[in-house]
């Protein structure tokens, strides 16, 4: 599997050269196909030909690098660069990024983020659905704690 996601990444980057233009989707798809071969860190790599070819940075590109990094367990790594771009106002994060983000915390037992990131997520811009609510509400009960599950889910009300 991981030869015919190297011969895509190889044939695509070959794009430019043969004149077919290359956009942000032909670009992601490059990134995700290096995280699914476990190489995110690869996946950075195709950032500055976004910026060479004036191709604006958009969230499928971030989302789907945050889920390669979590699906090698650095969640260290997932949480700084979630601050970057939120920092350095590069990506603006929608539901879909902190979905991606919290339930990634959530699936390594960090219920503690997932719920602080919860909290944040309320004073920004973006709030929480149903589906974020359902992530912090799972790793609650996975947590045994009860009480805060039915807290949030009154919350909700």
């Amino acid at each position: 599997m991981r030869r015919i996601y190297g011969s895509a990444n190889k044939s695509i980057c070959k794009h430019g050269i043969l004149g077919i233009p290359i956009d942000g989707f032909i670009l992601t798809s490059v990134i995700n196909s290096y995280c699914l071969m476990d190489h995110a860190h690869f996946g950075f790599s195709v950032l500055p030909i976004y910026l060479k070819n004036g191709i604006p940075f958009n969230i499928v590109t971030f989302n789907t690098l945050l889920r390669g990094i979590f699906a090698e367990n650095k969640v260290k790594d997932v949480v700084q660069l979630f601050k970057k771009l939120v920092r350095d106002k590069i990506c603006d994060p929608d539901e879909f990024m902190y979905a991606t983000v919290m339930n990634g915390l959530s699936k390594r037992g960090h219920t503690k983020k997932t719920l602080s990131m919860l909290r944040l997520m309320g004073q920004g811009s973006t709030k929480p659905n149903i589906y974020i609510y359902n992530i912090v509400i799972d790793s609650l009960c996975k947590d045994r704690n009860l009480d805060g599950a039915i807290n949030l889910l009154n919350e909700m009300k």
